[in-house]
């Protein structure tokens, strides 16, 4: 520093603060030292990052999902995401195919969708209200013309080999 610098410094009449090395009026100073004791002598807690990643609900469902891993091989285990569900349902719909005899088993009741009477597909509940009278309406359209869709995937039509669409794999018009 100077000496001009340094005559002022020795001449100021602010109180130099020993924490934050900041200089204060001496009606400010007294303020200042309760503050700044508080703020560099305060203990702070040590940030958990995982407590603030799992607050509440999704703390359980944590933990749930860790005892799912351990217990997966338990028939008892409680499927909780959809695609799980619906893997499961698949595999007990083509169990039913190769075996139409059996009981159909729990995991349907866990089915939330709605049956469309007319078209035996599944939807949820606001969909299936939408789509219900539609297919109704569809349905009965088709009546009235004299030609009723065949339920299910086949539709009571042949399937046509390329060589009798017109030969070589080509779709040509006829």
């Amino acid at each position: 520093m100077h000496r001009a610098q340094q005559q002022s410094f020795d001449q100021d009449p602010r109180q130099e603060c020993e924490l934050c090395f900041r200089r204060f009026n001496l009606d400010s100073f007294e303020r200042h030292i309760l503050i700044c004791e508080k703020v560099f002598f305060k203990k702070r807690k040590a940030f958990d990052s995982l407590k603030q990643r799992t607050l509440g609900e999704e703390h359980y469902q944590m933990i749930e999902a860790a005892m799912q891993k351990f217990s997966y091989y338990n028939e008892n285990v409680k499927l909780n995401t959809k695609w799980k569900i619906r893997s499961a349902q698949f595999r007990m719909a083509v169990q039913q195919a190769k075996n139409p005899g059996q009981i159909p088993s729990a995991l349907s009741s866990g089915d939330n969708r709605v049956q469309c009477p007319f078209c035996l597909k599944r939807f949820a509940k606001e969909t299936s209200e939408r789509h219900v009278p539609l297919c109704e309406r569809k349905t009965k359209d088709l009546k009235n013309k004299g030609g009723v869709k065949p339920i299910g995937k086949a539709g009571g039509v042949k399937a046509m080999s390329s060589t009798q669409k017109g030969g070589a794999g080509f779709n040509k018009k006829l």
